[in-house]
């Protein structure tokens, strides 16, 4: 299991917004694939997979987020 977490994405933002899910809940995932989009105050930025393996969601899209904050696991097919 490995989870996805929100990285520093700009030094003015203390908060971030998942802005949109790219893949479902519980669907396969590659490594390497965009999974969600999260807003900051400049621009949106996509969060990466770095595994394969089935996503599941920890926090749904809109929510305010942080970095460090976990918004998925990818767990073994």
């Amino acid at each position: 299991m490995a989870e996805i977490r929100v990285p520093k994405l700009n030094t003015n933002d203390s908060a971030y917004v998942l802005a949109a899910w790219l893949v479902r809940d519980g669907e396969p995932v590659r490594a390497g694939e965009a999974v969600a989009e999260v807003e900051t105050s400049k621009t949106v930025e996509e969060l990466v997979s770095e595994h394969d393996g089935v996503l599941t969601h920890l926090a749904p899209a809109g929510r305010d987020i942080t970095p460090g904050d976990p918004v998925a696991r990818v767990t073994s097919p």
